[in-house]
Formats: C-alpha cells, structure tokens, sequence
C-alpha cells in the first residue's frame, strides 16, 4: 500500500493524514473510472454499438491531469476537476435518445463520492457537487437537450448496460462506505486511546497530588526537627564550659545533621525520580554496587557487617544509571541500617543473576528483618515500619518508584528475627 501511495500521490508530507487518506481515496476512484472509459471505448470499438466516443477521449486526458494534479499534492483542484468532467461525462450518456437509464446509476457515485474526498471545512464544495448532480439528473430526464447523436441500442445492450453500470457503482459505493467505516474506526480508536490515556493521566496526577501533601508535611517535619535540635544544641554549648559535655553535644550535633544530609538527599533521589527523563545506556552494575558500598563507608556499624559481592566485573545492564544507583544505595543502606547487631555474623549479599529476558539483582541480609504484616506497606511513602528507623521514609518508595520507571519488579521476602532478601528485576533492554 505503500508503494502505491506513494506513486500516485508521491512522497509528500505538507498534508495531514485526513487529506491524504482523502487523496488516496480520490485515486481509486480515478482508477474505477480509468478501467470503466476503457471498457467502454473497447466494447463499442470491438461490437461498433456507437461511434460517439469522443466525450471518453477528453475525459481520458481530464484522468491523466487529475492523477498529476493528486501527485503534486493539489488535491482540492484534483478532487473539483474529476468530479465536474465526471458529472458531464455522466451527462452527455444521460441525453442519449432514446433514454437510456443505465448511466443515471453513475450520478449515486458521483453524490458518494462528492461527500468522501472532501472534508469537513469544504464541505460546500460537497454540497455544490451533490446538487449538480441533481440538476443534470432532473435536465437529462425531463428536457429534449441531448449531446449525442441519435442512435439505435437494442434492448439487449440497454440491459446489459444497466446492469454493467449498476455493478460498477455498487463497487464505488462500497468502496465508499469501506473508506468511511475505516475513518470511523481509527477516530474511535484514537478516541478510546486518548480517553484510556486520559484516565491514566488522571489517576497519575490524583496520585502525584496525594503524594505531594504527604510529602510536604512529612519533609517540613523532617527537615525541621534536626534544625531545632541543633539550634537546641547549640543553646546548651552557649551555657556549657565542660570540655566533654561540649564534646558530646557536638557529636549530637553531627548525628542530627547527618539525618538532615540523609532526608535531603532522599528528596534530591525523589526528584529526580519523577522529573528526569529515562536515559538508558550501557552500565557496570559492579561499579554501582562498589560506589554504593563505598559511600557507606562510615556509616554506623558498617565495620562488623561482611559485604559480599557475587557480580561479574564484566556485567554490563542497559539501563539508566541514576535510578539503578537509587535502588542500590537504598536497599544496601537498609540491610546495614538495620543488621542485627546480636548476631555474631552479620552480613549483606549482593548478587546478580543474568536470565535470558531479565537480570535479577538480589540484595539479602540477616539483619531484623520486617513482619509479614508490613511487607505491603513498606513502599508506601514515608512508612516507617521499625523504631530505628531515623530516616525519611522515602527510602522503600523510591526503589519501588525507580523500578517501576525502569519497566521491572520487585520482590520481597523476609522474616521478622530472621532477615530480608529485595529482588528487582529489570528487563535486558
């Protein structure tokens, strides 16, 4: 189809799809009229029923014209041009003496055709066709005026020719309704996409609306409650000379703008998460794992905790770097965060098993893993489910956030006393 669009109507694109698909139809009814002129000049050349063939001739050249004129992309001059010699052409066979009614089935035609390949904002061009139409119609029927000269048709060729007629309008008509069916079709497609996008797009902004009151009561009350202690702080070293007592208050200090640096940066990953574009390209998952690692470092307890990595330094995933980072740092965070410190081997596994569609990355730990009761909650933006928890919330939501933009899942199993194994799979892109 396309081929045969583009060598009648050429390779341009000024036009909107509309106008094309209007153009497209405009051809086949060009080329229905191309094989019924033949026709007609053959069978009367070959069976000699009449020689007045003239008005097929100049209508030939018309075709040829409008073919060239839908190929340049004028497809309004086209569509007026073929429509008019059409309706003349129509004419001239319609004033044959005696009438003969085969021809008049071709003006059902013409009227079908005058509302298909013109649009809504020309339809008074439809309108003047149609009504043409009908002026020859009741000129050719009611008046002596005839173009032709006068001629014998038996019975047999005026059947034949009714009949002949009426099966080539039956396809034009067809083709018509096929065209329009079609249109119809794709506008309540698009219509039924765009009300499904729509809904989506609804549901996103309700959700992003919820999301945004939580998140600014949440992250005003996190954001303040470091400052004032601080400022609380910083009140008792004003009153204070002991050298240790001052010393522990700025330990304090430090702890409490460590929380503040920690609910920032959760906010700075949330962020990102929402309003940068997806960029995939080819990453080291190792080297994610061994940055996240390594910016725990200092981190409280990190230092009777064994890291295991099982990732192959070659491992490359196509993916976007910066919502991959975030899920690692947080889930890695999290299984140093609340390791049991009861335990005698405390440890967090890192692993990456690559499949034939996905990669799954694996992070477990023995640390005081979450109740069955919290496993569906934990996700949820800013849930705290342990008292130990000194963090924002935002941790558990942003892997969820950021692996859902990048098209994966997420599982988890864990048990209360006994540890937690996060899986996220992402698919090989």
């Amino acid at each position: 189809m396309n081929a045969f669009s583009n060598f009648f109507l050429g390779k341009s694109t000024e036009h909107s799809s509309a106008e094309h698909k209007r153009a497209l139809l405009t051809t086949f009814y060009m080329l229905v009229w191309a094989v019924v002129v033949c026709y007609y000049i053959l069978s009367n050349l070959i069976l000699k029923r009449h020689s007045f063939l003239y008005p097929y001739y100049l209508f030939t050249i018309v075709l040829l014209i409008c073919f060239w004129l839908n190929r340049i992309g004028r497809y309004s001059l086209c569509k007026s041009l073929l429509l008019l010699t059409a309706n003349l052409l129509i004419f001239t066979y319609c004033t044959l003496k005696p009438p003969v009614p085969g021809p008049f089935n071709f003006f059902i035609g013409n009227c079908l055709m005058s509302f298909s390949v013109f649009g809504w904002e020309e339809r008074g061009k439809s309108f003047f066709f149609v009504g043409l139409s009908f002026v020859l119609i009741f000129i050719a029927r009611y008046s002596d005026f005839t173009l032709v000269p006068p001629t014998h048709l038996t019975p047999e060729y005026i059947q034949q020719n009714f009949f002949n007629n009426l099966i080539i309008v039956c396809v034009i008509s067809i083709l018509v309704v096929y065209f329009l069916v079609q249109v119809n079709h794709r506008a309540e497609t698009s219509l039924r996409e765009q009300e499904i996008k729509t809904q989506e797009q609804n549901k996103e902004l309700i959700k992003t609306n919820q999301e945004l009151d939580r998140f600014i009561y949440s992250t005003s009350h996190d954001l303040r409650a470091p400052i004032s202690s601080v400022m609380g702080l910083i009140h008792l070293c004003e009153l204070s000379t002991d050298a240790n007592e001052l010393k522990g208050y700025h330990e304090m200090m430090k702890e409490r703008l460590d929380r503040l640096d920690d609910v920032l940066h959760e906010i700075l990953d949330y962020s990102r998460n929402n309003k940068s574009e997806i960029l995939i390209q080819p990453v080291n998952l190792l080297q994610i794992v061994n940055k996240s690692i390594s910016d725990l470092r200092y981190a409280e307890g990190v230092d009777q905790i064994t890291v295991d990595v099982g990732v192959a330094e070659d491992l490359i995933i196509n993916t976007d770097s910066s919502r991959l980072a975030i899920i690692i740092n947080n889930l890695v965070s999290n299984a140093i965060k609340y390791s049991d410190r009861t335990k005698e081997n405390s440890f967090v596994q890192i692993q990456a098993h690559v499949k034939e569609e996905d990669i799954e990355i694996t992070i477990a730990d023995n640390g005081e893993g979450i109740s069955s009761q919290y496993h569906d909650k934990i996700f949820s933006m800013f849930y705290r489910a342990s008292n130990k928890s000194a963090g924002s919330g935002l941790g558990l939501y942003l892997v969820k956030e950021a692996t859902e933009k990048l098209k994966g899942k997420l599982r988890l199993k864990s048990e209360r006393g006994i540890g937690s194994t996060f899986t996220v799979v992402l698919p090989r892109i």
